[in-house]
């Protein structure tokens, strides 16, 4: 299973614009698009660990599963405290867990430098790396809360690029 399974499997079955799933629906029901407990029954009649099911759901516009949250950017979260984050992340985690992912890639943990895209795109939870330490507890600890493990992220240094290195070299 490769990263971003939801929203790589979702534009083969049915190209939506954003090639996201864009409602729990596909995922569960009668004729769901995509059955997601289907492999990990079969990994595990196997004796093999369960799947790991990720998806990308960091708050704003960074959520692969749009009915999901958290839907403040991770800035807007930071601002909020420690306990607010931890609660977001929880109610996030208790959708993705429905949607049958276990694994959120998030939080970003980047400490963002001067005229960084990350700062322009809101998805960085502060800015000093204190506040930032202690906002990604939070956040990892409301996933885990709810049974979703938390791939922090990025590289090292990421939060002071100029350039989004999703679209640019």
């Amino acid at each position: 299973v490769g990263v971003h399974l939801l929203h790589h499997y979702a534009a083969v079955l049915d190209p939506p614009a954003r090639h996201d799933v864009q409602a729990v629906e596909q995922l569960h029901g009668p004729r769901p698009a995509v059955r997601l407990d289907e492999p990990d029954d079969h990994v595990r009649a196997a004796g093999r660990p369960p799947l790991l099911i990720a998806t990308d759901q960091e708050g704003g516009q960074v959520r692969r599963l749009p009915w999901a949250g958290p839907v403040p950017t991770a800035t807007a979260l930071g601002r909020l405290g420690t306990t607010r984050i931890r609660a977001e992340a929880m109610a996030s985690g208790k959708a993705l867990r429905l949607a049958g992912v276990n694994v959120n890639l998030a939080p970003v943990a980047d400490v963002p430098g001067p005229g960084s895209f990350m700062r322009r795109e809101e998805r960085t939870l502060a800015a000093s790396p204190a506040a930032v330490a202690g906002a990604t507890v939070a956040f990892a600890r409301g996933l885990a809360g709810s049974r979703v493990a938390a791939a922090v992220k990025h590289f090292p240094g990421i939060g002071r690029a100029i350039r989004n290195t999703d679209r640019a070299a």
